[in-house]
């Protein structure tokens, strides 16, 4: 597409903003807009998005390095419900035996069989306990193996930390939940900026990739096992998980928006 004559490419954007981001996206907005007495805007994802009075990035400098042109970045550890305790079953089902892999395809994924079927079975050839977190259980297999457990939430925070590894999509909650406890991570990236988290993952050496044409479970497997063998693996957890102890990221947005609002 960088080949392509400017106008051809304003053609395309224009033609995708009106048939597929504007309904999903700047209708709904209109309607917040309109119900806070508010002007509706035009294709937000044109002009009207670059019109901020201030951007944030919400990752750290050694997971995103900075640009020139960059503005303040901290990952935003914010979960729903994360200073509940974990619910009894999953206490119980973690004091049982030696610590699960998690597994999860993230919040709002409803069509995720064939990553919930390779990523469980490549468990079941290692012998591991899991634990699979979904709303939607209608995407895991009849039966889950002897040493397996579902549950439809579970919060990261609290979770994460009695992980032997953590098999994921690569959202930046999970990406960053992980980090901040140490966990060694499996992403099959699926869609957005999921491609480019698990990229940084594999380079800070805190996890590996496979993508969905290869998420097959003996290669599940065998990455598996790398990870929570891999003596590189486990330092590269430790000392991230070091570095976000003390990061507050939700305080360096706040005090960002703040000055904002002040100037």
């Amino acid at each position: 597409m960088s080949a392509l004559p400017r106008f051809v490419k304003r053609f395309i954007w224009r033609i995708m903003d009106s048939k597929f981001m504007d309904p999903l996206y700047t209708v709904p907005f209109n309607q917040i807009r309109a119900r806070l007495g508010l002007p509706p805007v035009a294709r937000m994802f044109h002009q009207w998005l670059h019109q901020a009075d201030t951007t944030l990035c919400m990752a750290p400098d050694w997971f995103a390095e900075r640009q020139p042109d960059w503005p303040v970045q901290g990952f935003p550890m914010a979960e729903h419900g994360e200073n509940q305790p974990l619910p009894l079953e999953l206490t119980d089902f973690i004091d049982a035996g030696p610590a699960p892999v998690v597994i999860t395809a993230g919040t709002a994924n409803a069509v995720s069989h064939a990553f919930f079927s390779s990523a469980i079975a490549a468990c079941r050839l290692l012998g591991k306990r899991a634990i699979v977190v979904t709303s939607d259980p209608k995407q895991l297999p009849p039966d889950l193996p002897y040493g397996m457990i579902h549950v439809s939430y579970a919060p990261f925070a609290a979770l994460l930390p009695h992980a032997l590894a953590f098999i994921h999509h690569g959202g930046m909650g999970p990406v960053s939940q992980a980090l901040r406890a140490g966990v060694p991570q499996m992403i099959q990236p699926m869609a957005f900026d999921q491609f480019d988290n698990a990229s940084r993952v594999t380079q800070l050496g805190v996890g590996n990739e496979i993508l969905p044409r290869h998420f097959a479970p003996e290669r599940v497997a065998r990455s598996l096992e790398t990870l929570v063998t891999d003596a590189s693996i486990v330092a590269s957890c430790k000392r991230y998980k070091d570095l976000l102890q003390d990061a507050d990221g939700i305080m360096r947005t706040c005090n960002r928006l703040l000055e904002a609002l002040n100037n």
